[in-house]
């Protein structure tokens, strides 16, 4: 079976989990190097890859969730940035 994934605005379950995510980075900032927790993340990932049930989703199915996930995630950090005002503007 492969569903066709979907975009769908994510619940608030899913903005708590992301949340606790980015404070536990934000824990890490001193201890560990940006290009680090992003090598445990990516690890980490593919435990969560792992998981996944096979009966639903291929491998490809799943790869293209992680992808554009990781690109909406850069966007939304890149506009971030954009926005954010420096100094004392």
């Amino acid at each position: 079976m492969n569903p066709k994934m979907k975009t769908e605005s994510p619940t608030e379950a899913d903005e708590c989990f992301r949340n606790d995510m980015l404070a536990l980075l934000g824990k890490y900032t001193d201890a560990l190097p940006q290009e680090r927790m992003l090598a445990v993340a990516a690890y980490t990932v593919g435990q969560i890859i792992a998981m996944q049930d096979q009966r639903k989703f291929t491998s490809e199915s799943v790869m293209a969730l992680v992808s554009e996930n990781i690109e909406a995630g850069n966007r939304d950090a890149v506009e971030q940035l954009f926005w954010k005002t420096l100094g004392s503007a």
